[in-house]
């Protein structure tokens, strides 16, 4: 919007709000002066366009619904700044309470998690389980002095000895890398982590439990009978 502003803004009378106005500023200066909407907007751009472990957090805090105050005294930036990221990349504070919005347009849930994705993937567990999910996956990433989260999908077991929380975030977030598995292979990966079993490498000893599953599903598929005639329906009940 703001590129159009600045391209149509000689030819026609556009009405904008300030934030429009902010956004126009910077994208047609190189500079901004200190303490103006612009200045802070700038620095909002930098955190938005460096897409790392200040915009994840950034992103996520807002989600769990924390005020900018709280926001600015763990993150240490200034409340300007985190109003100006809102307003211009990430405006979804008064939408929190719509959470079919939230979980399908903001989150696109219905696209699968990729490992890579780790400010996504705190976006959406910050969401659904609010500060302090948010805070122990984000003290697992950086204990763990993690890149991403592949790992639990390349190592060939999970890790041994690790503490309960780490165990706990490690399954939680197994469960939400691997749904678009194969459910015989989704139960031979995220089954050991469950259950802390020794890794079982052959998924054919889950081949027999799934064959019942299946058997099981395959009930729905069988045509119903209905009865549409009244006199033999009567005639049922009365036999």
């Amino acid at each position: 919007m703001s590129n159009n502003y600045l391209r149509y803004s000689q030819d026609a009378w556009i009405v904008a709000d300030r934030w429009l106005g902010t956004a126009w500023n910077i994208r047609r200066n190189i500079s901004s002066q200190p303490g103006t909407p612009a200045y802070y907007g700038r620095v909002a751009q930098g955190i938005w366009q460096t897409n790392r472990q200040v915009r994840w957090e950034l992103e996520a805090r807002i989600l769990t619904g924390q005020s900018r105050q709280e926001i600015s005294q763990v993150m240490k930036l200034p409340v300007k700044v985190i109003t100006a990221y809102e307003y211009l990349f990430f405006d979804v504070r008064e939408r929190l309470p719509a959470k079919d919005y939230i979980v399908g347009y903001v989150l696109k849930r219905t696209e699968l998690f990729k490992p890579q994705q780790v400010g996504r993937i705190w976006a959406y567990f910050a969401f659904m389980g609010g500060v302090i999910a948010l805070q122990d996956l984000m003290e697992h990433y950086r204990e763990l002095q993690l890149t991403d989260y592949s790992y639990l999908l390349t190592e060939p077991e999970p890790r041994k000895n690790r503490p309960p929380i780490h165990a706990a975030i490690e399954r939680s977030l197994l469960v939400e890398l691997t749904r678009d598995l194969d459910p015989a292979l989704l139960l031979a990966k995220v089954g050991p982590a469950l259950y802390d079993l020794p890794v079982i490498p052959d998924v054919s000893v889950f081949e027999d439990s799934w064959q019942e599953v299946r058997a099981g599903l395959a009930e729905f598929d069988k045509p119903i009978t209905v009865v549409t005639d009244a006199t033999e329906a009567i005639a049922r009940q009365s036999g």
